[in-house]
């Protein structure tokens, strides 16, 4: 007889909210989160959670600081960091995605949420941001791209 209880997975999102999330890992990523992402959905915020934290090991962001985090997805990192900077703008091409984000880190009143087109950064402030970041994202780039991005950035 097995006495170890399965730890059945916490479902965080609503069903309409778990709905977008399929479709839009569909899109991203790829169809293996299944039907059902929000079952995988903790274990993958947790994962995201440690990287965060490695993430701000390395940047030691200071309270005064305003932090870019560029393709966001769900804003994991940016809820962690948000914790010791005076503000994190988390920017995306899927707005879908930044609503999820916003949904799942309400709690953040200093996390904005800008949808950009490509490498258009221009809503933003020139010479307002401290420290850009982005996990994953420029390997989805060509290197014109990339250089179209990092002259964003000089702004």
């Amino acid at each position: 007889m097995n006495t170890q209880q399965t730890k059945k997975p916490i479902n965080i999102l609503s069903e309409d909210e778990n709905k977008r999330l399929s479709q839009l890992l569909a899109i991203v990523i790829g169809p293996q989160f299944g039907d059902s992402p929000s079952e995988k959905l903790q274990k993958t915020l947790e994962l995201k959670s440690v990287e965060a934290a490695m993430l701000e090991e390395y940047l030691k962001p200071e309270a005064y600081q305003v932090l870019l985090d560029l393709g966001s997805g769900l804003g994991v990192t940016a809820k962690h960091l948000s914790q010791r900077v005076k503000k994190v703008i988390c920017c995306d091409v899927y707005s879908e995605m930044l609503e999820l984000a916003q949904s799942l880190n309400k709690e953040r009143e200093n996390i904005e949420y800008l949808p950009i087109q490509s490498y258009d950064l221009s809503a933003i402030e020139e010479n307002s941001i401290d420290i850009v970041y982005s996990l994953g994202l420029f390997i989805h780039f060509n290197l014109y791209d990339t250089y179209l991005y990092f002259q964003e950035f000089k702004r």
